[in-house]
């Protein structure tokens, strides 16, 4: 087709377009949003095989585990370090532009469900927003946040433009006796709270005179308005629970110990023993002592060569 022609056709449709909208733009604009389809199968279908796949990924230590530095803290780039592997993925703060350094060094933030933040400060925790949205479209069911306080209200500031139907965010406040494990590694939390300061603790405390914004602009996608008033009721007893409620700024620090990797299996060993192949040289190699057909007992650390521990990092 002659590209003259081609435009001339475009621009025909793009006017009758306007015609057709441009007689009440506001109704036409508000039942156009009303009746605007919105698939998320895709979304369950990659929550469902996510979940899938993390059920299965707990039962192995991974024999790789990758540490990469997204960004070094310089002028314009947020401090961050991502550790991945084959299964799991670990942010370390999640500053303003990280998704950008993640996409330019192709790393993918697809399986991310855990994001460790130091302090609650915008160079910290400034890509939080985006990141949920990204990982949300991905099929991520749920993403845990660990640091000091305050990450909960963040994101309940957030909900008004930050909208999160499919993707539960659950905060955890670091303190000294508390600790994060799985099959990949341990992390404790070092709580570094300044001591003669009080200026590093206050309350979060807004001004009578402060309208707050309680509109339930997705009501509609609920399909009714009845728990309209509950939620308000909600909100309300929540901003007050915040009102009242002391907040601590303090960093927190990670050491992080990487589990184990077992060690290599011998297949002359489990040969001389008489192992048959199949699922139980898995067995042995995962650590799990097995009993033969004949009642023998073999024992995972008699076919293995040594563990070799897992690095210490801060």
């Amino acid at each position: 087709m002659n590209p003259r022609i081609f435009r001339r056709s475009l621009q025909v449709v793009l006017v009758q377009n306007l015609r057709k909208y441009s007689k009440n733009p506001a109704d036409n604009l508000k039942n156009l949003l009303l009746n605007m389809p919105r698939d998320t199968k895709h979304i369950q279908e990659a929550q469902k095989h996510r979940i899938r796949i993390r059920e299965k990924g707990t039962k192995y230590i991974p024999g790789t585990v990758t540490l990469q530095v997204l960004g070094t803290g310089a002028p314009g780039s947020p401090a961050c370090v991502y550790i991945f592997t084959d299964q799991s993925r670990y942010l370390f703060n999640c500053g303003e532009g990280t998704q950008r350094l993640a996409h330019e060094h192709k790393t993918k933030l697809a399986r991310l469900e855990h994001i460790f933040i130091t302090q609650t400060t915008w160079r910290h925790v400034g890509g939080l927003p985006g990141l949920s949205l990204t990982i949300q479209d991905a099929g991520v069911p749920e993403v845990t946040l660990h640091g000091p306080p305050g990450l909960e209200e963040i994101f309940r500031a957030m909900r008004r433009f930050v909208v999160l139907r499919d993707l539960k965010v659950h905060a955890i406040e670091c303190e000294s006796s508390l600790f994060y494990e799985d099959n990949v590694m341990r992390v404790d939390y070092v709580p570094l709270i300044p001591k003669g300061r009080p200026e590093m603790c206050e309350s979060i405390e807004a001004p009578e005179a402060m309208n707050i914004d309680e509109t339930d602009y997705y009501s509609h996608e609920k399909g009714a308005n009845v728990n309209s008033e509950r939620n308000s009721q909600e909100s309300e007893a929540q901003a007050n629970s915040v009102k009242q409620k002391p907040i601590r700024k303090y960093v927190v620090s990670y050491i992080c110990k990487l589990k184990p990797r077992p060690g290599v299996l011998s297949l002359e060993k489990c040969v001389d023993r008489g192992v048959p192949p199949g699922p139980l040289l898995g067995q042995l190699k995962n650590g799990i002592d097995v009993t033969l057909p004949n009642g023998v007992l073999v024992k995972a650390d008699e076919v293995r060569g040594p563990d070799d521990k897992g690095p210490l990092f801060i």
